[in-house]
Parts: structure tokens; C-alpha cells; sequence
């Protein structure tokens, strides 16, 4: 058998050829052999992988390079269409891109619209300390909320109960850049973010001990 095909029985005069995501380059070889990662073939009876092109990835086997690599996240082309309207771009600043399928993820401090994938690099720095970024879910052990920063998860909170508000803010801080405060927190100015209200009166009823205690010294005094 030539290369780009194989066969399973010595003597055999019929040859298969090998399919999509597989080649091989020798001849009378009695099996086809997977692409390796990061290389792909989109044809039958080949007799080699190509590599993918820079800022791509692939697994085994693939017939197209559709991730991408650490580093890099991919946008899609509409106007192109077909294999070719993926395109791989380096990861903005203050963004982590973990590849494969994932969007750029912001670190501490930083808030992402999520409404849309059009918005997926578009990134803006918080005024207040509420926004913890998407930092927090890449040490999440089963990948749910990983899952979340797929393409197919943006402007849709029902997927994988993604709530942005969980995502991006933290404990108390909601909505745009997590600029307000949930029920029963309130935003304290020193700190920059959201405490609850049971906090706010334990502070204030501190504040008015301490007041009480250095009247109590001054008039002593």
C-alpha cells in the first residue's frame, strides 16, 4: 500500500485510505497515525499533519486548528466565514488567556461586559475595590466557572449558573464595574467596597465607645 493509506492483512491488495485528522508517510504500513496536538489534516489519504499557525492549537486527531494556544484567545470573523473565521490574538494586558476555548479573563481590579462576546477584550479599570476579576476561577476545581469564560457562555447566565455579579465583584458589589452595593450592604469610602449593614452599625457603635471613653478621659483630665 503507498503512503497516505494502510491495510490490517499481510498480502493484502487492498489498500485503505487514511481519513480525516490521521496520515501516513510510510508505505505497507497496516495503520494510519493521529496528528499530534497542535497540527491538523483536513484531508483523506494524507501523508502528513500540517502545523497550526501561530496563536493556534489542536488536539489529537483534529481536522482543523479551532483553539487556541496559552496566551493567545480567538475572535470569529463573521464576514469570512467557514474554517477560516477564526482569528488568534495575544492576550490583552491585565487579562489572563489560559487558550483552548477560553476568552481573556481580567485579573483583580479590572471588570469585562459580558453581554456579548463582541465585547470579549474590551477592559475597564474599577474605581471602587469591588472587582475581584475572573482571577478566582481559574483555581476552580471542577471547571464550572471556568466554563463560564467560553465563547458560548457570554450573554447567557443560564449556562452553567454564570452570574456576572459572582464572576466579577466581590462579596456585596454588583452591576457595571460592580459600582453599586447589593440589599443589605452599603459602600464604606475608607475601604472602597461593599460591608454589610450589621458591620456598618458595629462600626458605628465602636466609633461611639471610643468617642465615650476619650470624653470620659478629657473631663477626668
Amino acid at each position: 500500500c503507498p503512503s497516505g493509506t494502510y491495510t490490517q492483512f499481510e498480502a493484502s491488495t487492498v489498500c485503505d485510505v487514511c481519513p480525516l485528522g490521521t496520515y501516513q508517510g510510510g508505505t505497507g504500513q497496516p495503520y494510519c497515525i493521529d496528528c499530534d496536538a497542535g497540527s491538523y489534516t483536513n484531508s483523506n489519504r494524507s501523508t502528513l499533519c500540517q502545523n497550526c499557525d501561530v496563536g493556534f492549537d489542536s488536539n489529537v486527531g483534529s481536522v482543523s486548528c479551532s483553539l487556541a494556544v496559552s496566551g493567545y484567545y480567538i475572535v470569529y470573523d463573521d464576514e469570512i466565514g467557514g474554517e477560516q473565521d477564526r482569528i488568534a490574538l495575544a492576550c490583552p494586558s491585565h487579562m489572563n488567556c489560559e487558550g483552548g476555548l477560553y476568552a481573556p479573563i481580567p485579573k483583580k481590579g479590572y471588570w469585562v461586559d459580558r453581554s456579548s462576546y463582541n465585547y470579549v477584550a474590551e477592559l475597564y479599570a474599577c474605581p471602587r475595590d469591588t472587582c475581584k476579576g475572573g482571577e478566582g476561577t481559574l483555581n476552580d476545581d471542577d471547571n464550572s466557572l471556568l466554563n463560564c469564560w467560553k465563547y458560548y457562555a457570554y450573554g447567557n447566565n443560564s449556562i452553567n449558573n454564570c452570574n456576572n455579579d459572582e464572576l466579577l465583584c466581590r462579596q456585596g458589589a454588583t452591576g457595571i464595574l460592580c459600582g453599586s452595593c447589593t440589599t443589605s450592604f452599603v459602600y464604606q469610602t475608607s475601604t472602597k467596597t461593599c460591608i454589610t449593614c450589621d458591620d456598618t452599625v458595629n462600626q458605628n457603635s465602636f466609633n461611639i465607645f471610643i468617642g465615650i471613653i476619650f470624653g470620659i478621659l478629657f473631663i477626668v483630665g
